[in-house]
Order: C-alpha cells, then structure tokens, then sequence
C-alpha cells in the first residue's frame, strides 16, 4: 500500500500525471458502481421473482368443499364443449349437448328418452375440473400480475408450466423448454373465486394434443346445494 501511494504521488508530479489520476479515478469509480448494481440487482430481481410466485391470497377452499353450480367450457380445435349443472359432494346433475346427466362418484348416466342408462364419462378433460386439481393448478401458478375493478372484483393473472401440469395431473417428469400457459383467476368482490380460465395452446401444442386449447370454469352459488335427487332409484 506503502509503495502505491508513492507511485500515485511520483504520477502526480508528471506532466500528464493529474488527468491520469482524474480520469481513472472515475474509471475505477464506475467500475465499481457497475458491479455493484449488477449483483445487488440480480438480489432484488431474485426477491420478487419469489414474491411474484406467492398465490397463498387466493383460496380455493370453497371449490375444494364440492357444493357449487358450475358451467363448465371446453374450447378445443374451434370446438365448444359446454357442461352446466351443480354438485354436492360426489354426485353431480348436469347437462351437456342438450342432454341430461346424472354423475354418481365415478358412474354417468344419461337419460334416454325419459329412462336412465349408463353412460360413458362425456367430460373431455376432466382433470383440469376436479376440484383437488384446480386447487393444485392455481397455488402452483406464478403469480404476474393483478387488474382490480371499481365492483370490488379482481383478474388474478398467473403462469402455468407445462412441466408443472405434467408432474400434477399426470406424475410425470418432463423438461420441456415452453412458453409458460396463461392462467386468469377471477374473484368477486368478497374475494371469492368465481371463474378460472386456462389458456393451455402451448401445452397442447408440447403434448402433440391439439392445435389450441382453453378451459374455463365458472362457479356460482357456493354451499347451496341441498340435494341431488338420484334418479336412477
């Protein structure tokens, strides 16, 4: 240290010595400012990137309970597949392609003509509406962004990967380098969800599925249901 203060002040006494120590002082002097933006930003950048990723605010815990009316919507390829009724528990009353349906823990029946038959599952997706996975689905999503309104509702904007999908709904391990899916959750003004719209085209397109693909679930009435009447006794 001894030494470089003299060289500085034997520099010093030079003709071109003082521009020389002025102008890499302030060389010296950026450097340091640069670096240290860099790795404290990256810091801060790291600290919301957690914070963005935190949906504890939104609960889930009125659809997990299982007593709701609910319209479902499939838009697959162009094509809407359209499911509307209630649940309670179980056991669902719905209706889809102008058909009604009767859902009894994993056995469908469609009423034929005024008599009740078994029927196959005629849900597609139906994954992405069992309410344990929707649960899953959002409180993995990473939080972007939120839109509030002057009604007291607010679009809860998310990403959704498609390893993430993969690993929830199917177990399955996959490390596909994809442009996250959009998730939009809607809550009204006392906070609760009542719409989840999934924008899942670029999952669709990964898993060689389809062309284009968007689940939307709207949910109406929580805890209402009384019964189910089982028309099959």
């Amino acid at each position: 240290m001894k030494n470089i203060i003299e060289n500085l002040n034997s520099l010093k006494e030079t003709k071109n010595g003082k521009p020389i120590l002025f102008f890499g002082f302030y060389f010296v002097f950026f450097i340091f400012i640069f670096l240290f933006i860099r790795f404290t930003g990256t810091k801060d950048a790291l600290l919301q990137e957690y914070e963005k990723g935190n949906t504890s605010l939104l609960s889930s815990s009125d659809i997990i309970k299982n007593n709701y009316h609910y319209d479902f919507k499939v838009y697959l390829d162009g094509n809407l597949y359209n499911y509307y009724g209630k649940r309670l528990g179980n056991v669902e009353s719905f209706k889809f392609n102008n058909n009604d349906y009767y859902k009894k823990n994993d056995n469908y029946f469609i009423n034929n003509n005024g008599t009740w038959v078994s029927n196959d599952n005629p849900f597609i997706f139906r994954e992405y509406m069992e309410s344990s996975n929707v649960d899953l689905l959002v409180t993995n999503s990473y939080y972007v962004s939120k839109t509030s309104y002057d009604n007291g509702s607010i679009d809860y904007n998310l990403l959704l990967s498609s390893n993430t999908i993969n690993k929830l709904l199917y177990d399955k391990d996959t490390d596909l380098e994809d442009i996250p899916c959009d998730v939009i959750v809607k809550t009204n003004d006392n906070e609760k969800i009542n719409s989840i719209i999934f924008k899942l085209d670029n999952y669709c397109l990964n898993s060689d599925l389809c062309n284009s693909l968007k689940i939307e679930l709207n949910y109406d009435l929580f805890g209402e249901v009384n019964k189910i009447d089982n028309p099959i006794e």
